[in-house]
């Protein structure tokens, strides 16, 4: 049953992943908005969609064996008192020797299944410490706040618990933080860009946090965590980030006037070739 659950998985979020490549190939002028990286979320639901069959199945095969037992128990007693103690003996050995094999073999599934989940739980502990590393080190300024309120100006986005630092300890951007969103700015690019080229970075992270992108992230963490051994999950997530940055680049641009959306993308370009 194990095994069959875990194939299954496998199979329904391959299928998913085809079904949405499908779906951006035939309707690909209408899948260019905000919720088109989003959509791959519906590949983490599908790792659990054997779930719902599995005991469906479960529950109607046990009744129907019951059933059947039931009949089976009342026209053929005569004939079970009529075996030997040598029959008898003979084919409970078999279910034994059976038994034994199927539950070892879902033993070792399952060993393996624990195992790989907590090689990721550590991997997970550990990146979130040098997260703790990053943010502890970090330095505010003051000029970063004005760059950031002029910003959520402009993006007309004004949550309360935002902000923003920068560190040596970083090669690109990042975002921190479910609740208190924290921006973190490698120091290179705050000592290299000017002004409006930093201010084209802080809009492209603040993008992250107004669409939730992080939620998302994290939702991935976990499944990936449980489900390690599922590639879906794995080429979902590349094509998610993937679209994830087109539709933070769209956001951004929607607010800035024409002449500034080639000055923004030599300015994350930049930003790019800076970390490098």
């Amino acid at each position: 049953m194990l095994s069959s659950f875990l194939m299954l998985s496998i199979i329904s979020s391959l299928l998913t992943i085809c079904v949405i490549f499908l779906v951006r190939m035939l309707y690909i002028k209408y899948t260019q908005n905000i919720m088109s990286h989003k959509i791959w979320l519906l590949v983490l639901v599908s790792t659990l969609i054997p779930l719902i069959p599995f005991y469906k199945i479960s529950n109607f095969t046990f009744s129907k064996d019951m059933m059947n037992r039931n009949v089976s128990d009342t026209t053929s007693s005569v004939s079970h008192m009529l075996d030997g103690q040598q029959s008898s003996v003979t084919k409970d050995l078999a279910i034994n020797v059976n038994q034994f094999e199927t539950s070892n073999i879902t033993y070792m599934i399952l060993l393996i299944w624990v195992f790989g989940s907590l090689l990721c739980l550590f991997y997970m502990i550990k990146a979130f410490r040098q997260i703790d590393v990053i943010k502890s080190s970090s330095l505010e300024s003051s000029y970063l706040n004005e760059r950031l309120k002029v910003c959520q100006s402009k993006m007309q986005f004004y949550k309360k618990h935002i902000t923003i630092s920068y560190s040596s300890n970083i090669d690109n951007p990042m975002v921190f933080g479910l609740v208190k969103s924290q921006i973190v700015l490698p120091t290179v690019v705050v000592e290299t860009m000017n002004d409006k080229e930093i201010e084209y970075i802080i809009l492209h992270e603040l993008s992250h946090v107004k669409s939730h992108d992080l939620i998302f992230n994290q939702l991935y963490v976990v499944f990936k965590m449980i489900f390690w051994f599922n590639p879906a999950l794995y080429i979902s997530k590349t094509m998610m980030d993937n679209d994830c940055e087109k539709v933070c680049d769209r956001n951004v641009l929607k607010i800035l006037n024409r002449h500034e959306h080639i000055r923004y993308g030599e300015s994350i370009l930049k930003c790019s070739i800076l970390k490098s």
